[in-house]
């Protein structure tokens, strides 16, 4: 049970709003046609032992780099924690405005969904376990409907040397910048479980991902010539079911920004404690606000390829022993 458990939040921890609509499947994977199989074998097994290392580690202090590199190492991760925290924000504050015929929506929407959030995150990880719950079958009915869409004529596409070589890339790119992502989660859980239930947890998390992201690659890929440049590609093909695809499509946005904002807002927390233990968590707060005024596109788009390459390397950064990293946590 403690397993399905913690497969839940990471779950919850990884599907945001970029995974869920379909954005961050399609510029990663589908836009390369028929490689995009290979690269996402490739990728979940590069989370998967991603996953398995972080969950062995009682802190996140202990995945970043030692010395006189600490400052650096503990600036990005706070860095790319905030900026996923601001671009679900932002995303919340879209939602609203789309579903909500009224004034301020967006502003309201993300003060009201970062206010909710950062509450749940202080509790027990069982609050994101619950939503990821609920997001799993929102996600499989929406795929299922997209599945029963009919086809476009299907497109050969070749692609060069170095344009398959940047895909690989930007996929390691992608597994270090999910699993950094899920570094809170991954070390709650990894210390509640032993060393078989860490390695069963990052199996299992490893193969319920490359389902979700083969299913969506599969639905996508009839439609990338499409969708390639659209923000929001699952909401475009359920606006085929009318409105009620439309509601659906909101609703499981709005659950994966809630899952993947909790997540994030847990780990900045952690971080910032480190150094403000009484005003950590309000710094947090604020700072996710602040980089809300990005926006999601500019987040997804322009960030997120940059920042998973370094989070891939800290991740993989060689670790102190186990005398020195123990001395770090008292």
């Amino acid at each position: 049970m403690q397993v399905v458990h913690t497969v839940l939040c990471i779950l919850g921890a990884m599907i945001g709003a970029g995974f869920a609509s379909g954005r961050e499947i399609m510029q990663f994977f589908s836009q390369y046609g028929s490689f995009s199989w290979v690269l996402v074998f490739l990728t979940v097994l590069i989370m998967t032992g991603l996953m398995y290392r972080v969950m062995q580690k009682e802190s996140i202090l202990l995945l970043l780099p030692k010395g006189k590199w600490a400052w650096a190492g503990k600036g990005f991760m706070l860095l790319l924690l905030l900026c996923v925290a601001g671009g679900m924000e932002a995303a919340a504050g879209e939602l609203f405005a789309l579903t909500l015929p009224m004034e301020y929506a967006r502003g309201i929407g993300i003060l009201v969904t970062a206010a909710v959030c950062a509450a749940l995150c202080q509790r027990s990880m069982g609050i994101l376990s619950g939503f990821g719950l609920l997001l799993l079958p929102f996600l499989l009915l929406a795929l299922a409907l997209c599945l029963r869409l009919p086809d476009f004529p299907a497109t050969k596409e070749t692609f060069t040397a170095n344009e398959i070589m940047m895909a690989v890339v930007r996929g390691i790119g992608y597994a270090g910048m999910n699993v950094m992502l899920a570094t809170g989660v991954l070390c709650d859980a990894g210390g509640k479980c032993g060393k078989r239930g860490t390695c069963r947890s990052a199996l299992w998390a490893g193969g319920a991902l490359f389902s979700f992201i083969l299913l969506y690659n599969t639905a996508l890929m009839p439609y990338r010539r499409f969708l390639k440049d659209q923000a929001l590609p699952l909401v475009i093909l359920l606006k085929g079911y009318g409105k009620a695809g439309f509601y659906l499509s909101a609703a499981i946005l709005y659950l994966a920004v809630i899952t993947t904002l909790i997540a994030v807002l847990r780990g900045a927390m952690m971080l910032l404690k480190e150094k403000f233990p009484r005003y950590g968590g309000i710094f947090a707060w604020l700072l996710s606000l602040a980089m809300a005024l990005v926006g999601f596109e500019g987040i997804v788009s322009v960030a997120y390829p940059a920042l998973g390459i370094i989070c891939f390397l800290l991740l993989i950064w060689p670790q102190k022993n186990a005398k020195e990293n123990a001395c770090l946590l008292r």
